[in-house]
Formats: C-alpha cells, sequence, structure tokens
C-alpha cells in the first residue's frame, strides 16, 4: 500500500530537529551558555548532575525575558536576534535560529526563570517532550535561570549513545573552557555534584586577557608563547602561539575563534601545522599549541552552515587564510632565526637511514652557531681529537649537492599550503621523464594545460617558479643526476642549511667532510683552538 504524505507533528519535528543541535549534554550546555552571553550577562554559573544527564542548570544575570516572551523562548524558529533576511546577512550575535531551546525541551524537562531587566516580576515556565507549557510567578533575580532535567528521558536510543559521567563531563568542561576563552571578560563557575570544578573570573579589559589564557591554557603555555597581533584590509588576528617546546602529541590546546564565536576549521588547522612544520621543523607527530581571534565583517562569515554553529565559511576564504597564515608566518619568523639549530632547542630527533652511517667515525657532537649575521658561516664539530671548524659559506654548494644526491628519491618533502601554478612558454616541451627527475630531488608536480602545479617541495627550499623553469632547462640538456645536484645547490642560498634538522644536519656534515678531505672545513688540536680563540682552558 502507498503511504501517504503527512504533516509530523510538532513534538517529533522537535525531537528529528533535537537529533541535529543536542548530541550530547554539551551541546546543551554550549546552546544555554551562548544565550546568557547573547542577554549581556557578565556572571554565568553553571551546574552539572550526571555529567549533564540528571541536571543541567544555567543561571546569569543578564537581560532576562518578559512574560510575555517565555513561551515563545520554546517555539521553533522564535527568536530576537534577528528578524528579516538583512539581518541573516551579518549576524552578530552566537545565535539566532531559534530552534534550540525547542529541541532541548522537545527531549528533557525544562524549567526556565527569569526577570526582565526594569521589571518587578519574575516569572517561571515549565514545559517536558509533550511541550505543554506552565506560567507561574517565581521569586527571582535579574535575569535567568534554565534548568535541563532526565535529559534523553523520552528518546532511549540516543539515551545508549551517551558515554560515561566522567566523559561527558570533560566533554562540558572542555566546553565551558573554549566559551570561557572567547569572553574573557564575563566571570563562568562550573560545578558538578554541588562541587565547584572550574572559576574563570571576568578581566576588567582585554589588555589582560592573558590571566583568562593562563587560566585555561596553563602558565607554561602563556610563559611560552608568542604574542601575535595584526590587523590589514579589513582583517585582525590577535592572540597567541606556543614556542617549538610546546610541541604536544595531543592536539588538545588549539582554540580558533571568528567573531569571538568558537569554531571548527579544518583548513586552517591544516595551514598553521604546515607552516609551523616549514619554519619550526616538527615532527609529523606532533601538533602545535595557539589561540587565535580572528575578527571580520560579519556580512563577510556566513556562520548559518550547521545547526551546532560550529562551522563557518568566509565569503573568500583564500583571502582569509591568506591572511592568517601571512601574520602566523610572521610571528614565527623570529624564534626561527635564532633558536631553530642551537642544541638545546634542536627538533626532536628523526631517523637517518643506516646507510648513511659511518663505522669509521667516531661519534661527534655538533654545536651550530646562533643563527644571527656573520655568525651563520661557521659550525663547530667536537670530536675526542679536537674542533674541526666548517666554513658553511664556502662549502653551501657542494654540502647541497651531497644533501640531493644521497637522499635521491627519498628527499625530504612536506605538501604546500596553496599549490603553486607554472605556466610554460609554449615552445617548451615536457616531457613525462620530468617528473621522475622533479619527484627524486623532492618536487611533486602535475602538467595541465601547459602549466605545472606545485604540490610538495624539499623541505629545506621555498617554493619558487623561477627555480622550477630552471631546473626543467637543465632537463633539457640532459644533465645526469650529478649535474643536477649541483645546479640545483648553486641556485639555494645558504639559508637552506640552516633550516635543516640537528640529525640531518649532522649526518651531512659527516658526510661532507669524508667526501672532501680538503674542503672548506679545518681540524684544530684542543690546544690550537683555545689559542685561537685566546681562552685557557687552564683557568
Amino acid at each position: 500500500m502507498m503511504k501517504r504524505i503527512s504533516q509530523l507533528s510538532s513534538v517529533l519535528a522537535n525531537q528529528i530537529a533535537a537529533g541535529e543541535v543536542v548530541e550530547k549534554p554539551a551541546s546543551v550546555v554550549k546552546e544555554l551558555v551562548e544565550n546568557s552571553l547573547d542577554a549581556n550577562s557578565t556572571l554565568i554559573e553553571i551546574d552539572i548532575e550526571g555529567g549533564g544527564i540528571h541536571l543541567i542548570r544555567v543561571r546569569d544575570n543578564g537581560e532576562g525575558i518578559v512574560k510575555e516572551d517565555l513561551s515563545l523562548a520554546f517555539a521553533r524558529h522564535a527568536t530576537s536576534k534577528i528578524s528579516s533576511v538583512v539581518d541573516l546577512n551579518a549576524i552578530v550575535t552566537l545565535g539566532f535560529r531559534g530552534e534550540a531551546l525547542a529541541s532541548v525541551a522537545s527531549i528533557s524537562r525544562c524549567r526556565l526563570s527569569s526577570k526582565a531587566y526594569g521589571k518587578e516580576e519574575a516569572w517561571q515556565i515549565q514545559l517536558s517532550g509533550d511541550m505543554t507549557p506552565i506560567i507561574h510567578p517565581v521569586a527571582h533575580t535579574q535575569g535567568t535561570t534554565v534548568e535541563i532535567a532526565d535529559l534523553f528521558y523520552n528518546t532511549p536510543v540516543r539515551r545508549k549513545f551517551i558515554r560515561s559521567e566522567k566523559s561527558e563531563f570533560q566533554a562540558i568542561d572542555d566546553t565551558v573552557k573554549r566559551l570561557a576563552l572567547s569572553y574573557p571578560t564575563v566571570t563562568f563557575r562550573l560545578a558538578h555534584q554541588g562541587r565547584q570544578c572550574r572559576h574563570y573570573p571576568g578581566v576588567s579589559t582585554l589588555t589582560k586577557e592573558a590571566s583568562r589564557i593562563e587560566k585555561i591554557c596553563g602558565q607554561t603555555f602563556i610563559n611560552h608563547a608568542l604574542k601575535i597581533e595584526l590587523e590589514a584590509h579589513g582583517l585582525g588576528l590577535r592572540g597567541w602561539l606556543g614556542k617549538p617546546e610546546l610541541l604536544k602529541r595531543q592536539a588538545d590546546c588549539q582554540y580558533f575563534f571568528v567573531n569571538q564565536r568558537m569554531v571548527k576549521d579544518r583548513l586552517l588547522n591544516h595551514v598553521i601545522k604546515t607552516l609551523y612544520l616549514q619554519q619550526l621543523g616538527l615532527d609529523e607527530g606532533t601538533h602545535p599549541s595557539y589561540v587565535l581571534y580572528l575578527t571580520i565583517e560579519p556580512s563577510e562569515v556566513d556562520v548559518n552552515v550547521h545547526p551546532t554553529k560550529q562551522e563557518v565559511r568566509f565569503s573568500q576564504p583564500r583571502h582569509v587564510h591568506d591572511f592568517i597564515a601571512k601574520a602566523i608566518s610572521d610571528a614565527l619568523g623570529h624564534p626561527v632565526q635564532t633558536n631553530l639549530l642551537t642544541k638545546t632547542q634542536a627538533p626532536r630527533k628523526r631517523q637517518i637511514p643506516e646507510s648513511f652511517a659511518r663505522k669509521d667515525l667516531k661519534e661527534i657532537a655538533i654545536y651550530p652557531q646562533q643563527m644571527i649575521s656573520k655568525a651563520r658561516r661557521y659550525a663547530f664539530i667536537e670530536d675526542e681529537e679536537g674542533v674541526l671548524v666548517c666554513d658553511l659559506i664556502k662549502g653551501k654548494n657542494s654540502l647541497l649537492a651531497i644533501y640531493f644526491s644521497e637522499l635521491w628519491d627519498n628527499v625530504p618533502s612536506q605538501p604546500l599550503l596553496f599549490p603553486l601554478t607554472i605556466p610554460l612558454a609554449n615552445d617548451i616541451q615536457f616531457e613525462s621523464s620530468y617528473l621522475s627527475l622533479f619527484a627524486a630531488l623532492g618536487y611533486q608536480l602535475k602538467i595541465q594545460d601547459h602549466a605545472l602545479s606545485l604540490f610538495i617541495a624539499p623541505r629545506i627550499t621555498q617554493p619558487n617558479s623561477e627555480l622550477i623553469l630552471q631546473m626543467l632547462g637543465q632537463m633539457q640538456l640532459k644533465q645526469n643526476k650529478m649535474n643536477l645536484c649541483e645546479y640545483l645547490a648553486k641556485q639555494l642560498s645558504i639559508q637552506s642549511l640552516y633550516t635543516m634538522d640537528h640529525d640531518r644536519f649532522s649526518w651531512l656534515l659527516r658526510r661532507w667532510i669524508e667526501m672532501n678531505p680538503k674542503g672548506a672545513w679545518r681540524r684544530f688540536s684542543y690546544d690550537e683552538f683555545a689559542q685561537l680563540i685566546e681562552l685557557p682552558f687552564n683557568t
């Protein structure tokens, strides 16, 4: 028998909507606290029982709700935050869809008490899954209290997917942390089973927000973070970036906010991690720490992408991500220049192929100088017989030639943030074999419509279309492997040496000394070296 189309009941429709908005107790906390923030609250208290399943209570001192609007507060698509399509194109509040309270009330027992600003009386409305409202007077200070009890009591299937009480409260705790980071001037209190777990006092001005960051991310983070602040082209970015010593195995200290809205942006996470890979040489298994705040014209960002409002869409995503990438790259530039190759700040150890090791060489320690001005010129190697001084400027070409030839087909590379397009002149004949030669040197390219697209480049280089064309010219001359490596080495700057990780740099110097017994290096005994620097050892 053919089934007929019928109108869903409001209860069923709200429960379906709740499936999108309310994933777990933390989702309810987020929606309720965002309502409090939209009401200009300066104090928000959250009480949790049973991991949020038994009770979620959010109390604020905001503007409150007048009696006439209480029932509308739980009606679908009823909101005080927008009233026209024009408003939807430039949303400045955290909430706007007008469906969160209706969805939550359809799967719980709900009670809301409120006293509106300037009113003498406070009122309370009670609802359960049948959406039958009961309104009566109540004693209450200015602001609103929302109590959600027995979450998912009438949707047993949903309740089966709830995790342990501890796990659900941990998710609530993380949500409150993010909200507290986005609104540092607001005081937050979080309690579980009647015991206060978190207290984030509001700061008087944004200039003092570092204390809120420290409270949530820890003193170690705030003491080892770079402050970033940039405004240009209608965009603003401020926040803190963790230094290399803050790299972590878990991505548990990564916070990004757009116009004070906490959002998830996978592309941005990729951009930031790639920048750390390029400039700091972090291992693939580590993650940077950061707290970043982006400000942008509300009309340039669409927050109406997903019911949870944790994803946004920029009208000019490339422009926004390029702006963020430049700001972060500039901020990371300073520590890279001063610390990257010092022994104490060397990146975590990477595996060097056993074939690179020479059994007849003693273990040596490498102490590159601080890479500043002319001090970048020399690397010092100490072994049992004395000190070797290597002139990196004179040895640059041979060092890099050895690097590419020894690592042929295995050059450490990294993906670019955005592919580099390189148009080819009409008279250039590009053979497929060239792609293999480029790949052996660490470059991954594709050719389409007589243009090259560069996706991956060696870690020690910067993407350069002119260099690719020059290398292409050498390949057309049928140069052999060593000639290609030597030509590439000549085109690269000495900066390529400075960006290597410590273990790779150590291996390269050893191979260079082995292969160039009369190269740009010199051995000094300890006595000779002491006389050279005029520092006696017996002081």
